[in-house]
């Protein structure tokens, strides 16, 4: 009976260990994940960052990805300022080089956000980059021209346009646009494109991370966490892509689909490419120099006729890891990272969540979820106290 009532008493301190850890989850996802000093920068790096060719369909192969800078090497850095969010957007290639997560603060700074893409040399580097296929389309290291040197999101303003024209149109004009939302983690990534010249033009628009292998600075080296890229697909699911596999090439994937999505995870956070419903894409993923990896997806080609014009647009999510983003895509919900507890924690944080949903109160919720472990144990616990007070009756006295 002394077993019982160990097995009983370790069952019920773990669950409360487990509904701490949840609610520290959602209230202060900070706490392992600080923030890193932010790094303003105007210059591209040395080395360019280039899609995988050898992954992309025979057509795309063909045309290559122009990796030379046009023009100048240097860009100019946008500030965009949000009620959730503070990125800076280079002029070179329109990449989100730096995104601030203003409602989680660093643990370490309480004055400070999480900062959740950064570029930098020598230090942390990950970066949000798209561009076109095609020769002399703007990609990734094209340079791009803005009215405006910052942006804020006004409290009557639902939404927020930085407008980057492309200086190459010697076969299509194009502008870049990129919506933050209110109240959102969400931002539109849009291509208008017009073909002024007199030949057919086909392209293909790519969206890719660049990331390092760097854990998330403040992570337990006891209770280690995820951080890599993952994919999600109908037909097999959400699956994990770590660079390990990555590098040696090893990885396995879905490739040429047409749903999911595709994205990089790091402990509480995650950032995911969202392709419109029923586009062709293909997914990639690639070891760069150095301690850098791509990972990414190309949307299916699209043919522009003379005088004709076109739009491309993908939407990416760059925010905390919560079970309810299956409502913005299916999957996405998954990407809550449990470690090794996963089995046991998800369904304990799923009815904490939901009685979280009903008293709006995360102190109610563990005081409810304890109240409902004690009684689905409860004929347990009846049964052990039954037979110590049976026992106690022929104890010596």
């Amino acid at each position: 009976m002394d077993l019982q009532r160990l097995f009983l008493f370790l069952i019920f301190s773990f669950s409360l260990v487990l509904v701490w850890d949840g609610w520290q989850r959602y209230q202060h996802p900070d706490r392992f994940v600080p923030a890193t000093e932010a790094i303003s920068t105007s210059k591209v790096s040395a080395k360019k960052e280039t899609i995988p060719l050898n992954s992309l369909p025979e057509v795309r192969q063909s045309q290559g990805v122009n990796t030379q800078q046009s023009g100048s090497t240097e860009g100019r850095t946008i500030k965009v300022k949000t009620d959730l969010v503070e990125a800076e957007i280079s002029t070179v290639g329109g990449d989100i080089r730096k995104l601030a997560l203003l409602k989680h603060p660093d643990s370490l700074d309480k004055t400070k956000p999480i900062i959740l893409f950064e570029k930098g040399e020598g230090t942390h580097n990950y970066v949000a980059q798209t561009g076109l296929l095609g020769e002399g389309l703007p990609n990734h290291n094209s340079l791009f021209s803005a009215d405006r040197g910052s942006y804020e999101l006004l409290d009557n303003e639902d939404q927020l346009q930085v407008r980057l024209k492309s200086l190459e149109t010697n076969r299509i004009k194009a502008t870049k646009i990129i919506t933050f939302h209110k109240a959102s983690y969400l931002i539109d990534i849009d291509y208008e494109l017009e073909n002024t010249g007199n030949q057919t033009v086909s392209t293909s628009p790519y969206f890719q991370f660049i990331r390092d292998s760097q854990s998330p600075r403040g992570s337990s080296k006891f209770l280690p966490t995820y951080t890599g890229g993952a994919v999600y697909t109908e037909q097999e699911k959400f699956q994990k892509i770590d660079f390990n596999s990555i590098e040696k090439g090893s990885a396995e994937y879905p490739k040429k689909v047409e749903d999911g999505w595709i994205g990089m995870l790091q402990h509480y956070f995650v950032s995911a490419w969202l392709p419109p419903a029923n586009v062709g894409r293909e997914y990639f993923s690639r070891k760069l120099d150095g301690d850098s990896y791509s990972i990414g997806l190309v949307q299916q080609e699209i043919i522009i006729e003379p005088g004709k014009k076109a739009h491309l647009s993908s939407r990416l999510y760059a925010g905390p890891a919560k079970t309810g983003l299956d409502k913005i895509a299916p999957g996405l919900g998954l990407t809550v990272d449990y470690g090794w507890l996963t089995v046991i924690a998800t369904p304990l944080f799923w009815v904490m969540t939901h009685f979280n949903d009903w008293t709006h109160n995360w102190g109610i919720a563990i005081i409810l979820l304890t109240v409902l472990i004690k009684l689905i144990f409860f004929p347990l616990s009846a049964a052990s106290y039954r037979s110590m007070a049976k026992m106690r009756l022929v104890a010596p006295k």
